[in-house]
């Protein structure tokens, strides 16, 4: 326990123990630093990561295109969601910028409907890819892994 004041005469709770609490935004910080990365990858993925937070992708990516109703200038709205979605929980899981990502998207009411649910079943419509299903791996017609 670090204190303050003359060895004979300390002033107690001045310094940092066990009990003290990391503010949230200054853990993330230290987490950029502490994790580099893969060798010969680290610094690519540093600076996508980086940019990614200085052009606030999060923020775009919730509201221009979760929260947008119509994406009338997408073929397939649904699956664009669902990658959406994908996309920022792997933003979250990265081991150096993922706290920050985290807190930035904590902040936001609209993460909470999104960040606990499956939504691949979102992926509807007739223009469906195959790369979609689990198929037997043959060319021709996709059949799911459970049809004979």
């Amino acid at each position: 326990v670090e204190t303050v004041g003359t060895p004979s005469n300390p002033v107690e709770g001045s310094g940092i123990d066990a009990r003290t609490l990391i503010d949230p935004k200054t853990k993330a910080e230290q987490q950029i630093v502490k994790f580099g990365g893969a060798p010969g990858a680290a610094q690519g993925r540093i600076a996508l990561l980086q940019s990614a937070l200085n052009c606030n992708l999060p923020d775009y990516l919730l509201t221009d295109v979760l929260e947008n109703k119509t994406l009338v200038n997408v073929k397939d709205p649904g699956s664009t969601k669902v990658h959406t979605v994908e996309l920022l929980k792997l933003l979250t899981m990265d081991p150096a910028y993922g706290m920050k990502f985290t807190l930035i998207l904590d902040k936001m009411p609209s993460w909470e409907k999104y960040k606990g649910q499956d939504h691949s079943l979102f992926i509807t419509g007739k223009d469906q890819k195959i790369d979609y299903f689990l198929t037997d791996g043959g060319s021709g017609s996709a059949k799911l892994l459970i049809e004979n």
